[in-house]
């Protein structure tokens, strides 16, 4: 009876081990599942978070000008004082060099609603300041609008494809050896012999 016992108690012990195993196995599938919801989550929401920012940023847009061919000595107060009648400006930017702090000669004027967009649209090729300015819509930058092309001389400069005075270098490919030395004998055949 004593053996039954013991043969048992080493039975259960290993269905107990198994169980154990199978608790962590689901243990570490449950903690997988949670990560990957919770990287789910984090991406939703830096996505909604560029979504929103975005149509922001596309609603400003709509409701904001360029206007061109500005003086140089412009004040943005002279401007929001031109566009006043056209409707309530939330903000004027002129834009300035950086380097020098002077004008560069357009702004955008942002109103608080799209319908000025359209009254102000009416005062393109007007003149301010005896100067004739353009105003359009505000148009969305696109990523890579203004990249430089793609050379057709692949990295070369056009001095070294013009042969730096002005020539197109001759061929690279040549059928027979030509010596470098300053006398060079005119082969009409290369393959005849002298």
């Amino acid at each position: 009876m004593n053996s039954d016992k013991g043969k048992n108690d080493g039975g259960n012990f290993k269905v107990q081990v198994d169980d154990i195993n199978n608790i962590d196995k689901e243990f570490s599938d449950l903690q997988k599942l949670k990560m990957m919801n919770e990287g789910a989550e984090m991406q939703m929401n830096q996505s909604g978070a560029l979504d929103s920012h975005e149509m922001e940023q596309e609603e400003i847009n709509n409701r904001s000008i360029f206007v061109g061919n500005v003086d140089y000595s412009t004040q943005p107060e002279e401007l929001q004082s031109l566009f006043s009648e056209c409707g309530l400006i939330n903000r004027v930017t002129i834009l300035v060099n950086k380097n020098t702090g002077h004008s560069k000669g357009y702004a955008y004027i942002e109103f608080a609603d799209a319908s000025s967009v359209r009254t102000a649209l009416s005062l393109s090729e007007s003149f301010f300041k005896k100067r004739q300015i353009k105003v359009c819509s505000k148009r969305r930058n696109i990523p890579g609008f203004n990249r430089p092309r793609i050379s057709a001389f692949r990295g070369r400069s056009m001095k070294t494809i013009l042969n730096g005075r002005g020539r197109l270098r001759q061929p690279s490919f040549r059928p027979f050896y030509r010596g470098r030395g300053a006398y060079k004998k005119i082969v009409t055949n290369p393959y005849e012999r002298a």
